[in-house]
């Protein structure tokens, strides 16, 4: 118990601090004087922008530093990640082009630190998101959070993974609750809300997704998986009035939003156990466009 006990006060203590840690870096990172950034500045920098959901430029931030250190790891793992965000958050074309980038990212940032535990979970991600190595991407997602069990964002992607993958469910929904106790005030929570929500979706809890979903959306507005999940839920549950005001809410905000796509899209996923042609007609009979 004695070990058990040391292991629930160290987990306490890097909640407390760890994310205040990183926050007051990318703060000092942020306040530089532009030509004084570093390539790590750049790197933290790009934290902050996908902390604040502007994602195009975390990218130029990244793609800036990646320019002026091309063999620094973290920022090549964190250029891999970004791709799988563009899929989620905003719905861009060209998945394929996505996924060989993302891919040959991963690969040379592993290459530069085979050991780093930070490059491992940043890299790991996108080689299973994408199915570029989707066992050794999911093995070095896992290896980094059991190597620092304290690091909430490996914890939150491993249970992603695990839902995306299908491969255990109930373990996909305990990895994004210990990353919730590790960094509650984390600006990327809502990942774990999304796993949590697809869980319950998955196993029939479909009123609990929805407000899951919703829970999501109030932390992070306008990303389309959160509102697809919402509203393929409602439309299932026989909500059609609010499922129909929800796919109006998607619509607000992402306009070229298509249903067969997304749902072409996920089909990558081991997870995503659902028939295109009638998950399509779903969101379709919501008022979502084909």
């Amino acid at each position: 118990d004695v070990f058990d006990l040391q292991d629930k006060v160290t987990e306490a203590v890097v909640a407390a601090i760890a994310p205040g840690v990183r926050e007051a870096e990318m703060a000092r990172a942020v306040a530089k004087r532009p030509e004084s950034l570093t390539a790590y500045d750049r790197f933290l920098k790009a934290l902050a922008k996908v902390n604040q959901a502007r994602l195009r430029e975390a990218i130029e931030e990244i793609d800036a530093a990646i320019e002026a250190a091309p063999g620094y790891a973290r920022a090549l793992a964190l250029r891999a990640w970004l791709y799988t965000l563009q899929d989620a958050w905003v719905g861009d074309a060209d998945l394929e082009g996505r996924a060989r980038a993302a891919g040959a990212l991963a690969l040379r940032a592993l290459a530069e630190a085979p050991g780093d535990v930070e490059i491992m979970a940043y890299a790991g991600y996108p080689l299973c998101f994408f199915g570029v190595e989707v066992e050794r991407g999911m093995a070095l997602v896992r290896a980094a959070a059991e190597r620092s069990p304290s690091f909430a964002w490996a914890w939150s992607s491993l249970g992603m993974l695990e839902m995306l993958q299908g491969s255990d469910l109930a373990f996909a929904e305990a990895c994004a609750d210990r990353a919730l106790r590790l960094s509650p005030r984390d600006p990327l929570a809502f990942r774990n809300l999304i796993t949590k929500s697809r869980v319950f979706e998955e196993t029939g809890r479909h009123a609990e997704a929805v407000e899951i979903a919703r829970d999501g959306q109030r932390m992070r507005p306008g990303l389309a998986v959160l509102h697809v999940i919402e509203t393929r839920n409602l439309v299932v549950l026989g909500r059609m009035e609010e499922a129909r005001e929800a796919a109006r809410r998607l619509l607000d905000w992402i306009p070229g939003f298509r249903a067969a796509p997304f749902a072409m899209h996920h089909r990558k996923f081991r997870g995503y156990h659902w028939d295109t042609e009638r998950f399509t007609e779903t969101l379709v009979a919501a008022g979502l466009p084909e």
